[in-house]
């Protein structure tokens, strides 16, 4: 089995996954935009509030949210402190990094289970115009859990089989 083709085809099969939600992600906040232009045209043009693109734009924020999460970690774009990456030495750096690593798959793993709890909780009710079930919004929480959850598994792979790669070369 060759570990070079193999990470090659995990770091595409991430690049394109990823690459993808972040053109979703761009779309939604256009949708956003789209949708508050409409409330705001309809209230004070035509006096006629439209309730329910409150209800449409919180939904596509939280799931620009939760998917941009996702994708800020794939592309290693997350928060990285400059002062912390200058002052340690790498071997600290290393480990912090793959602390934050299981940290970031065990969030995933709470978020799914959060969203899973929370959708059952609220399945059947509607709060909104709309009239769309709130278990909903339970249910964006919970595919945000697997993307992050799938960025963070997939550097560690990523990094596993770069260092059997680096080991089997030194030999």
């Amino acid at each position: 089995m060759n570990l070079v083709k193999v990470r090659e085809t995990i770091t595409k099969i991430d690049n394109a996954v990823y690459t993808l939600i972040a053109w979703i992600c761009g779309f939604l906040v256009l949708a956003m935009v789209i949708f508050n232009c409409i409330g705001l045209s309809a209230r004070y043009f035509f006096t006629i509030p439209v309730a329910w693109v409150n209800d449409l734009s919180l939904l596509c924020l939280l799931t620009n949210t939760l998917l941009g999460a996702s994708v800020a970690w794939a592309k290693g774009q997350h928060l990285v402190l400059d002062l912390f990456d200058r002052l340690y030495p790498e071997r600290v750096k290393r480990f912090f990094w793959w602390a934050s690593q299981l940290i970031m798959i065990a969030a995933g793993v709470k978020m799914i289970q959060l969203a899973d709890y929370n959708a059952q909780l609220y399945k059947g009710m509607t709060l909104s115009l709309l009239g769309y079930d709130e278990s909903l919004k339970c249910r964006i929480i919970g595919v945000g859990g697997i993307l992050l959850l799938m960025a963070a598994v997939f550097k560690v792979a990523e990094n596993v089989l770069a260092l059997f790669i680096k080991e089997k070369e030194e030999r």
